[in-house]
């Protein structure tokens, strides 16, 4: 609800949620696929924040924000399409979405993602993808 009254036009969810698809849903879509319009300046995402400065809130983020915190990231941190890395942090957050998640995806690298961190499973994946 909060982010209908915010405008956003449709919701898509990580886990589940009734009335919105799932992440799931769209990988597992066949079909023609129509791309999307947007402008940088259209909200793209609502991360949380960490309260450092107040009570946790939504932090609204647009396609021109995302963009430029990956670019910009992604030239210090020099993850090329060769790189594989690990995804730890929460999506929810701009490190876990921006740093973790959208930077190495523009950059062409593959990511392996956990739900949540296990020591066992996060030495496996480190073995098993190098």
């Amino acid at each position: 609800p909060a982010a209908v009254s915010l405008g956003v036009r449709r919701v898509i969810v990580l886990g589940e949620a009734e009335g919105h698809p799932g992440l799931k849903d769209l990988l597992a879509a066949t079909g023609e696929t129509t791309p999307a319009k947007m402008a940088p300046g259209d909200l793209a995402v609502i991360l949380a924040s960490s309260g450092t400065s107040g009570p946790p809130k939504g932090v609204r983020l647009t396609h021109g924000q995302i963009a430029w915190a990956a670019a910009a990231i992604g030239e210090s941190a020099s993850i090329t399409p060769r790189d594989v890395t690990l995804a730890l942090a929460p999506w929810f957050h701009v490190m876990g979405f921006v740093v973790e998640l959208v930077m190495p995806l523009a950059a062409g690298a593959t990511v392996v993602t956990m739900p949540r961190f296990d020591r066992d499973q996060f030495l496996d994946l480190m073995v098993r993808h190098g």
